[in-house]
Order: structure tokens, then C-alpha cells, then sequence
């Protein structure tokens, strides 16, 4: 029995479950109806029960549009919801929804890896961050006021350390949990689509994040073309399965533009989003008539650009993190704070 639970949608692992049993199913050669109310019979709540009846008698009723279905399919996943589209369209349900589980759990491993990869390093980072402040608050203005009784004098760094724990650092301290917030707000004010590229513009971060999201749109449009899937509509049934709102965005726009008889390469050229390696790539797919093949060779060469990069990052990133705090803290500690009084009492020697 699938193991869903109760809410307004499902979550990435009930949709995948859903996408599994569906794939099964009409692998066997079962219509894509009677599938669905053999699973609603499966079904452990009361919701996922009435969006698949809903969905199989729609079906029965020879209801294929995206407007009629749209109730039916309200409370399940962007990307699925897509990919149920075009299966109802193109009658291959159990090819096109078992790959786009392949391409789907590719991803999210490849997504996993990246975020896996920089938790530790940030995790230091911000610690650090948060240390150095409170030290320079509730330690440095002690030696400040060590160095004011002994009348030292201080060298430029020091005098600048003290003046930081002074003036700045407190700033710092308070102002931090207004940033986090801040942080936060910007979240839920900005468009999906501007907060992704706010974010994809985090050197190197960033960079890897979209060649990821490009190599997963690649991928799934071409199996939606190699289902013969038309090209507009396919570039739609795209934006909802891919994970990058503004890739999605620009997806959804690209089919506008295809519709209107402009080509896809000229339409990719002219978003400064996209990379401009990729158009080469697709002028040679349209101009062979074989758009799919270079589609899925193009996201190949974003994918091992990723892994490559990925893979530099994790190796270079944890030393250079911790040689960067050793020699911030050996500094800050020995040079900045300890050296005025090993100079005073050299001096009384």
C-alpha cells in the first residue's frame, strides 16, 4: 500500500511513490483509467482517494485537456502533474513517467551531493563568524581596557582590533539575527524566478547550482520530444519538472516564442541566463532534425561540468576554509592581542 498522508499536496516521496505504482501499471499494458482506480483503492486517505477517482473518470469521460484535468491534479507536484499531461496525451504513460523517475532521482542525488558538500564548510564558516564576534565584544574590550591601565602602546593592528570591538562589532552582533531575517523577508517578497538567479549569482555555489538545473530541463525536454511530445507543449510540461524557477520561467516563455515561429536556439540566445555554450549545441540539433540527441548530449556536457567543478570544490574547499581560520585566528590571537604585552614586558626586562 502507498504511504501517504494526510495535506494540501503531496510531498517529493508520496509523488514518487505515486509515479512508481503509475509507471507499473501501465507498464502492464492496463488503461491508464482503470490504473488509477485501481490505485485509488490503495489509496490510506480520503484526499489521494477522490483526486485519483476524480482523475480516472475524467479519463472514462475522454477529458484529456489540461483546463478539465486541473482540478484532478491540484494537489500533486509540479513536475508529476507536467508529466501526467503529456502522458495523457501521447497514450505512454509507463515509458515516459519511469524515465522521468530515472531523471528525477539522478538529479536529486546530484542536488544532494552539491548541498552535502557545502553544509560543513558554511556550518564553519558561520560559527567562525559568530565567535570572532562575540569574542571582539566580551574579550577584546577586556585587553582594550588592559592596555588603557598599562598606558601601552599599541601597534596599528592592534589599535584597529580594539577599534572594531568597539564600534563595529556590537553593530555586527545585534544587526545579525536582523540579516537572518532579512535574509528570510527577501525570500518571501521576491519572485521564485529572481531569487533563484539572486542566489545562482553566489560565485561558484552558484554557478554549479544552475548548470545542474539546466542539465535536468535538457534532459527532460528531450525525452518529452522523443515521446513526440510537440515542441511548445513540450517546453511547457518542462517548466513544471524542473526544480530552477527561473529556468522554468524562461521555459514557459520559450514555448510562447516557438509558437510564434521562432526557433529554440534564437529564443536561449537571447536569455542571458542561459550559458552561451549551449547554443552551438542546439543550432546543430535543429539543423539536423534531431533536436532530441543534442538536447541530451548538451545536458551530458553540464552534468560532467558539474561533477568536475563538484568535485574540485570538495576537495579544495574544507582545507582552504580551515588554513584561512588557523591563520585568522593565529593572527587575531598571538599578533593583534598578545604581542603588546610580550613588547611591555620585554621592555621592563
Amino acid at each position: 500500500m502507498l504511504g501517504f498522508h494526510t495535506g494540501k499536496r503531496l510531498t517529493q516521496e508520496e509523488a514518487r511513490q505515486l509515479a512508481e505504482r503509475l509507471a507499473s501499471l501501465t507498464d502492464n499494458s492496463l488503461p491508464l483509467a482503470s490504473c488509477l482506480r485501481e490505485m485509488a483503492g490503495e489509496a490510506p486517505n480520503r484526499r489521494l482517494h477522490t483526486t485519483l477517482n476524480d482523475l480516472a473518470e475524467n479519463l472514462a469521460r475522454g477529458k484529456t485537456h489540461p483546463e478539465q484535468l486541473a482540478t484532478s491534479l491540484r494537489h500533486l507536484p509540479r513536475g508529476l502533474h507536467g508529466m501526467l499531461l503529456a502522458t495523457l496525451e501521447q497514450g505512454n504513460a509507463g515509458i515516459m513517467l519511469g524515465r522521468y523517475l530515472e531523471q528525477r532521482t539522478a538529479y536529486r542525488e546530484l542536488a544532494r551531493m552539491l548541498w552535502l558538500s557545502l553544509a560543513y564548510p558554511v556550518f564553519l564558516v558561520l560559527v567562525t563568524i559568530l565567535l570572532a564576534l562575540l569574542i571582539s565584544v566580551f574579550i577584546v574590550n577586556q585587553f582594550a581596557d588592559l592596555y588603557d591601565d598599562f598606558g601601552l602602546m599599541l601597534p596599528v593592528a592592534t589599535q584597529l582590533v580594539v577599534w572594531w570591538s568597539r564600534h563595529i562589532a556590537p553593530t555586527a552582533l545585534q544587526g545579525l539575527p536582523i540579516l537572518i531575517m532579512g535574509v528570510f523577508a527577501l525570500r518571501l517578497v521576491l519572485p521564485a524566478a529572481r531569487w533563484t538567479r539572486l542566489v545562482n549569482s553566489i560565485p561558484f555555489f552558484g554557478t554549479l547550482r544552475k548548470w545542474l538545473g539546466i542539465s535536468q530541463w535538457l534532459r527532460l525536454l528531450s525525452l518529452l520530444i522523443e515521446n513526440e511530445v510537440p515542441l511548445p507543449d513540450a517546453l511547457g510540461f518542462a517548466s513544471r519538472g524542473v526544480n530552477d524557477a527561473s529556468i522554468s520561467r524562461s521555459s514557459r516563455g520559450f514555448g510562447e516564442g516557438v509558437r510564434l515561429g521562432r526557433s529554440l536556439s534564437q529564443l536561449v540566445a537571447a536569455d542571458p541566463y542561459f550559458p552561451s555554450t549551449l547554443i552551438p549545441l542546439l543550432r546543430w540539433g535543429e539543423q539536423t532534425n534531431d533536436l532530441p540527441d543534442a538536447l541530451n548530449t548538451t545536458s551530458d556536457y553540464f552534468e560532467q561540468r558539474f561533477r568536475a567543478r563538484h568535485a574540485l570544490m570538495r576537495s579544495l574547499l574544507p582545507p582552504v576554509i580551515f588554513i584561512a581560520i588557523a591563520m585568522v585566528a593565529i593572527g587575531f590571537v598571538v599578533v593583534t592581542l598578545i604581542m603588546p604585552f610580550m613588547e611591555f614586558f620585554d621592555a621592563l626586562s
